[in-house]
């Protein structure tokens, strides 16, 4: 690992804490959730990579300084300025191998009081943020939730969240995004050949009528399941999925079908060449994109959100 690898993580995670909202929705329970659910999943990507180079070390310091996931608790994000201005203190440890001064700038960051752990990333205290959200708005922090605990390798949780999402009555940006969640679990689950049906039905619902090609089109498609498709060989099922998707995401259509093209000669495709798509698949612009799209989901659906209660 170089310093390399670990700066434009950090950027991300400056770039989510920097993100301001219209003031009325600021201090609301959605922002709450939505920043912190942001916020930790990009601690947990610096603090996977470092933990890559020094493994025993923070792995000890972890253990020793954990606290218990308890929901109710409160702890302020990060200090953007904070994490800017300590930031070259972690890449010299790095650069020097220094176990000790990289845990020291994590600390100063304070990136492990947000995520003190990867092995077991405070998703309760997550939770806790996202049912502090009412009626339909509470959807759109709890699948960013449910893409977190896939992330994170919590699926019986991500389970749960899946299916107490449904509940809220999902629109087509949400309903791609669940179906895409549905497919990851499945392949979790040795269920190669229902993933291969969600991937499909992940962009059939972003074609029902005009509103959803709308609605869907405005954000950036989904390639986790894709990705992970590909890996397994499953390259006709990616293709027709692609091809589809050209039909919703028209202005990304000439880099959609090189996409094909590289697949169908065998190779790789370029899926994270700056574009578009990956400017708003970004982790800030995700979490702005969010927080509007939670201001049209105002009715409370029948049914209710327990989280498994």
């Amino acid at each position: 690992m170089e310093v390399g690898e670990i700066r434009p993580l950090i950027i991300r995670l400056e770039k989510v804490l920097k993100v301001r909202l219209l003031p009325q929705m600021e201090q609301g329970s959605v922002a709450t959730a939505l920043r912190e659910i942001f916020a930790m999943k990009c601690a947990h990507a610096v603090l996977e990579c470092v933990e890559s180079l020094f493994p025993l070390a923070l792995s000890s310091t972890v253990l020793s300084s954990t606290r218990h996931d308890v929901g109710p608790v409160f702890l302020p994000l990060p200090n953007p300025s904070v994490i800017e201005k300590m930031a070259a203190n972690l890449f010299r440890a790095v650069e020097l191998q220094d176990a000790n001064g990289a845990i020291e700038a994590l600390q100063q960051m304070e990136i492990l009081s947000l995520c003190p752990s990867t092995a077991e990333p405070p998703l309760g205290r997550l939770e806790f943020r996202v049912r502090n959200v009412s009626g339909r708005q509470r959807l759109i922090p709890l699948i960013e939730l449910a893409f977190f605990a896939v992330e994170v390798g919590s699926y019986d949780r991500a389970r749960r969240y899946i299916q107490e999402a449904y509940s809220l009555s999902p629109e087509s940006p949400e309903r791609h995004d669940l179906s895409t969640l549905k497919g990851l679990v499945n392949l979790i689950d040795g269920k190669v050949g229902e993933a291969r049906l969600d991937l499909i039905e992940s962009v059939l619902v972003c074609q029902e009528d005009d509103f959803a090609r709308l609605a869907c089109s405005t954000r950036a498609f989904n390639l986790q399941l894709v990705i992970e498709l590909l890996h397994r060989g499953e390259s006709g099922v990616v293709i027709e999925y692609l091809s589809e998707c050209k039909n919703v995401w028209v202005i990304e259509a000439s880099r959609i079908e090189s996409w094909i093209e590289a697949i169908k000669n065998g190779g790789n495709p370029n899926f994270f060449a700056p574009s578009i798509r990956s400017a708003l698949d970004s982790s800030a612009s995700k979490l702005h994109d969010r927080m509007i799209r939670s201001s049209f989901l105002q009715e409370t659906p029948e049914g209710g959100f327990t989280f498994g209660k």
